[in-house]
């Protein structure tokens, strides 16, 4: 019988010696290296969280450690074996095959790990096997094809995304329980109370990751930038949206998980943008953006949001003027007095429209729901706030489905009698 040590022991040798030959071997890509970091990344957090599901359902235990908890060893194996080995020699091609053939793999090495000792399988573990594949490996395969081919941009974001709600929901809590870092009990709020607050704080960052996506035609990762200077959404209130709930959300994190230290991260936040992040930022906005970035900077604060958007982007937003729904709409907003907003008659458009148009000099364009979502921003604080929850990407959709379904807004809705 093989010698569990022998077999960890080699595993993990091996995947030093592989790794040093990444590190010094002569043909070096930034872009190749990126990519693999992304896919490295997603494999860490999703590994965690499949593997953790995985036990709590039943499919498989291990027999070290907390039987929750895969063993280092063969964790680290595990993410450098999907995470890094396998983009550095598939480059992202012939991604199915290559999952089948991994699932393959599994089937004939998570029988040897039980053999020797290390797990225990269930009846059911091939399930656990299959989601592993779909929510592990193949996200971290695209992510890497995405981001070493220069595409989709808006699903590099969602990874990006949801690798940051793992550090902050999942990742610290779980530090702090394991090593049993609770000090304090706060006061008694509950746990849905304090998820609408951390929703509130989130909201900023939200649907920035939505405008850089969408108006700036990058990321918010700062190896993955932009390559617009956005203006308008959030960015006509506030300079860094992201950094300011990220920086904040260890606030109500530290309270509903009630664990001090998480405290501690507002500090390291602050201490990254102040040490890192500025400095990193003024160099590369300057040099990619020049004037148009000072100009910017100097009207948008960096840390607290103004409450009128005085330097928004202008934009146009095109109404039926003989529909009575239309025309009530545009007298209310009208009221309202938004900053840089001109209101158009829908036969003024040069292409014939179906609903609310909204166009921003940009070059973003808006129907409907959007559109109405991003005259909201225009007005102040208040209802921009509105409408960023409008524009974000599920709520969106429902409200349009919404609006569809009830006939609201469109161009060729009755005039009134």
């Amino acid at each position: 019988m093989l010698s569990p040590d022998l077999v960890r022991n080699t595993l993990l040798a091996s995947v030093f010696l592989f790794l040093l030959y990444l590190v010094f071997r002569k043909e070096q890509g930034a872009k190749l290296n990126w990519a693999i970091f992304y896919a490295f990344l997603w494999v860490f957090c999703a590994l965690f969280v499949v593997n953790g599901l995985s036990v709590r359902w039943g499919f498989w235990f291990f027999k070290e450690d907390s039987p929750t908890l895969i063993p280092h060893d063969l964790f680290f194996d595990w993410v450098v074996f999907w995470g890094v080995a396998v983009p550095f020699v598939m480059k992202g091609r012939y991604l199915l095959l290559t999952a089948l053939f991994l699932f393959w793999i599994d089937i004939l090495f998570m029988p040897l790990l039980a053999k020797i000792g290390v797990l225990d399988l269930r009846q059911n573990w091939l399930i656990g096997e299959f989601l592993l594949i779909v929510f592990v490996f193949i996200p971290s395969q695209l992510w890497f094809g995405f981001s070493l081919e220069s595409k989709n941009t808006g699903w590099r974001s969602f990874f990006q995304v949801m690798v940051m709600a793992f550090l902050l929901l999942i990742g610290l809590p779980f530090l702090a329980s394991f090593y049993q870092l609770i000090l304090t009990q706060y006061l008694p709020i509950s746990t849905s109370m304090w998820k609408q607050i951390i929703f509130i704080i989130a909201l900023p960052s939200l649907i920035a990751v939505v405008d850089l996506v969408e108006k700036g035609h990058g990321t918010p990762f700062p190896f993955d930038p932009t390559t617009q200077l956005v203006r308008s959404g959030v960015y006509a209130y506030i300079r860094n949206p992201i950094q300011w709930s990220f920086t904040l959300l260890f606030i109500p994190l530290g309270m509903m998980f009630q664990y001090e230290l998480l405290f501690c991260g507002v500090l390291v936040s602050v201490a990254y943008v102040v040490g890192v992040s500025n400095p990193s930022e003024k160099e590369s906005m300057t040099r990619q953006f020049g004037d148009d970035w000072k100009e910017y900077k100097q009207s948008v604060p960096a840390w607290y949001f103004k409450w009128y958007p005085t330097t928004i982007t202008p934009a146009k937003i095109y109404f039926n003027q003989d529909c009575a729904i239309c025309s009530s709409l545009r007298d209310w907003l009208v009221s309202r007095q938004p900053t840089n907003l001109t209101f158009f008659d829908a036969n003024q458009h040069p292409i014939p429209l179906e609903s609310l148009h909204y166009e921003s000099e940009e070059g973003v364009q808006y129907s409907s729901v959007k559109a109405l979502a991003s005259c909201l921003e225009h007005i102040n604080l208040a209802w921009a706030s509105v409408g960023w929850l409008m524009r974000l990407p599920v709520i969106s959709y429902v409200l349009q489905v919404i609006v569809d379904t009830m006939g609201i807004g469109a161009i060729t809705c009755e005039a009134p009698e």
